[in-house]
């Protein structure tokens, strides 16, 4: 009898941890931010805001740091501003020619530093294959 106790009270702690875990997990690959709205100069300032508070951090320029590094650099940028980085590069790479205003024209300077320095040919080494074809679709 106790033993029947005992095991459905650890079995009710183990449901308990299994759903707390999944709710973590879940909680981790949650990608609800949005992409950055890309003719917007709130939004422009606050990723400037967002841009200094994260680079305060760094014991280097961003400038000085390698593709990678940059890309986590700007991938924090938009995070702290509450936007997804990923979801803005394909958004840019989507806005029509005659919707690149300038306030497009600085978001993609931001959007674009990883690549800063690097050839086509090594754009695979910091962005995804949709990312590049974003990318590309800017440039047209």
């Amino acid at each position: 009898m106790v033993y029947r106790k005992q095991l459905r009270h650890h079995s009710a702690v183990i449901v308990a941890l299994l759903l707390a875990l999944a709710m973590i997990l879940g909680a981790c690959t949650d990608n609800s931010a949005p992409p950055a709205p890309v003719n917007s100069e709130p939004t422009l300032q606050k990723l400037a805001t967002a841009y200094n508070e994260v680079k305060a951090e760094l014991p280097v320029s961003p400038g000085g740091l390698n593709p990678k590094g940059k890309r986590k650099f700007v991938e924090k940028v938009f995070a702290q501003a509450g936007f997804d980085y990923a979801k803005t590069l394909s958004a840019l790479g989507q806005t029509a020619p005659e919707h690149r205003t300038q306030h497009f024209k600085d978001l993609k300077q931001l959007a674009l530093m990883p690549s800063n320095g690097l050839a086509k040919d090594q754009w695979s080494e910091v962005f995804s294959q949709e990312e590049i074809t974003a990318i590309q679709n800017m440039e047209n």
